[in-house]
C-alpha cells in the first residue's frame, strides 16, 4: 500500500519583549515534509540588533494558539477496529497513564489535535505503532 505524504508549511509572526526595551519581531515556522516534522525561530530586532534562528524541539504554546487560529486545528482520527490499539500506542507517544489514555481516544475516534504539522506528525508516529489513523481533517 503507498501512501501520499503530505507537505505543511505553516508561518506565524510574533511580538516578544526585547531586554534592551524594544520589540523583537519573531516568526515560528512549523513544518512536516517527508515524513518529518520541523519547527523553526527566526528573530530581528532594529533596537538591540539582535538577529537569530534556531530549531525547537515543540512549538511555544503562544505560537502554537497563533498557528491554530491562523491555520486552524487538526484532528487525528483512527477507526474503531483500531480503538484498542489506539489506547496504548497515545500512552506510549504521549507518555499518558492508562485512565489519561482512555480519555485521549473519544468516542468520534479523535485521539489527537493540534497544528496541521503537529497531527501529521502524531499520525506517522501512530502508524510506526501499527495504528493505521483513518483521517486527519
Amino acid at each position: 500500500m503507498t501512501v501520499a505524504m503530505e507537505s505543511v508549511h505553516e508561518v506565524v509572526p510574533l511580538k516578544e519583549s526585547c531586554p534592551s526595551g524594544g520589540t523583537h519581531d519573531v516568526a515560528y515556522v512549523d513544518t512536516f515534509q517527508s515524513g518529518r516534522r520541523s519547527i523553526h525561530r527566526g528573530v530581528t530586532c532594529n533596537r538591540c540588533h539582535e538577529t537569530s534562528s534556531a530549531q525547537l524541539a515543540e512549538l511555544p504554546d503562544e505560537a502554537t494558539e497563533a498557528v491554530v487560529s491562523l491555520y486552524g486545528r487538526w484532528l487525528v482520527h483512527v477507526g474503531p477496529i483500531g480503538r484498542l490499539r489506539a489506547i496504548s500506542a497515545v500512552r506510549k507517544l504521549l507518555g499518558l497513564s492508562a485512565r489519561e489514555a482512555q480519555r485521549a481516544v473519544k468516542p468520534d475516534g479523535s485521539v489527537f489535535s493540534g497544528t496541521h504539522a503537529a497531527a501529521l506528525r502524531f499520525a506517522e508516529d501512530l502508524r510506526a505503532e501499527g495504528v493505521p489513523p483513518q483521517s486527519v481533517v
